[in-house]
């Protein structure tokens, strides 16, 4: 279903996110995804506290998750998140918790390339380029069932939402 590119927030880890041994705790990453969702709404216009009044929530119905990596306080992450099915009451997520790293570059703009060797002619056309480049740390599929908050029972999404996230996908 997914169509468009990922939606993703950036994270910074704080120790507040990490156990004893430094690491993130596991269940911060779900906290981290649990954001993106949050913001994806957000930037699709729909605000959950106007969802709360309403006595519409979304809630987590079931979930994978698979750690491949750790992060470690300070790191940078981008957490993404992508719409992979839709049903009437449910949306499936695919998501991502991504290190993200910045590298420092430095290019010689006035270099000839001889033998596949740069050769420098003028050490003041040096320049640093910004390269960026993401590992993947935590991969998760996380079904929301979307309920009446009166209730605790299921119901469709409300078409207003459906046509937003339509739209989006």
């Amino acid at each position: 279903m997914h169509k468009s590119e990922p939606f993703s927030i950036p994270v910074r880890v704080y120790y507040e996110d990490t156990d004893a041994g430094g690491i993130v705790y596991h269940t911060n990453y779900l906290k981290f995804m649990e954001r993106s969702r949050t913001e994806w709404l957000r930037d699709l216009g729909i605000e959950q506290q106007s969802l709360l009044e309403q006595n519409v929530g979304f809630v987590v119905k079931d979930l994978t998750m698979k750690n491949s990596k750790a992060a470690v306080f300070n790191d940078m992450l981008s957490i993404s998140c992508q719409v992979v099915e839709l049903r009437r009451a449910s949306i499936l997520f695919q998501q991502h918790a991504y290190r993200v790293i910045d590298h420092d570059i430095n290019v010689d703009t006035n270099a000839d390339i001889k033998n596949d060797l740069y050769t420098n002619k003028n050490d003041t056309n040096n320049k640093n380029i910004k390269s960026r480049t993401k590992e993947l740390l935590v991969s998760a599929e996380v079904r929301v069932a979307c309920v009446d908050l009166g209730r605790m029972k299921p119901i469709a999404i409300p078409d207003f939402i459906l046509r937003e996230i339509k739209r989006a996908v």
